[in-house]
This record gives C-alpha cells, structure tokens and sequence, in this order.
C-alpha cells in the first residue's frame, strides 16, 4: 500500500465524520497548502493525522 493510500485509510479510520480539530472538537478545519498540517478555523490549533496517536513523533513513511 503506497503512503497516500495509508494516510487516507488512517483519516478515514479515525475520523469517519470528517476532521475534527484535536484542541477545540470543531468541524471547521482546512488545509495549509504549504504543508501538509490542517488548521482549525475557529481556534488556529494545527495537527495532522497522527498528531495524538502512537505514531505521534516517528519519522518514517
């Protein structure tokens, strides 16, 4: 499995609704373009898919 396919089976898993931001619980997140984090739109917080999990910190594909 390449590593999109796995990085949209890990969002798909863990937020089946759609993104919810880690901090605040709002559904109204969007993309940096620059890079890869989402950002909330009500309290500015960034996380990524693995932010708050096991895998939180590891550097590999």
């Amino acid at each position: 499995m390449s590593e999109p396919m796995c990085l949209k089976r890990l969002i798909d898993v863990r937020w089946p609704r759609g993104v919810i931001c880690s901090a605040c619980g709002s559904s109204n997140i969007g993309n940096i373009e620059t890079r890869k984090p989402y950002q909330c739109k009500e309290c500015r917080h960034q996380f990524t898919p693995i932010s708050g999990t096991i895998c939180h910190g590891a550097h590999l594909d």
